[in-house]
């Protein structure tokens, strides 16, 4: 399954194996320790190092409504209109 970015394209089957089984369990005690062995298999690899963390600034007019914010910005473009 292809899900997010893999920029790195880091490849590593046991971690694969692991997110598969955290995802097919519903027992919140078990799917925590899954997810904290993915957590350390990434801390020993590596995989990705982030340098820096982009902070946005948006101005939007007052009868701008309607804007639904994600974390890349504003999402659901077909839900904003112009009050008048």
């Amino acid at each position: 399954m292809m899900v997010g970015r893999n920029n790195g394209n880091w490849n590593f089957p046991e971690y694969d194996r692991l997110l598969e089984a955290g995802r097919a369990t519903f027992d919140v005690a078990e799917r925590r320790a899954i997810y904290h062995q993915l957590e350390q298999l990434i801390n020993r690899d590596l995989p990705f190092l982030p340098m820096f963390n982009v902070q946005d600034v948006h101005g939007i007019h007052n009868r701008v409504q309607g804007i639904v914010w994600g974390i890349t910005g504003p999402i659901l473009p077909e839900l904003v209109y112009i009050r008048r």
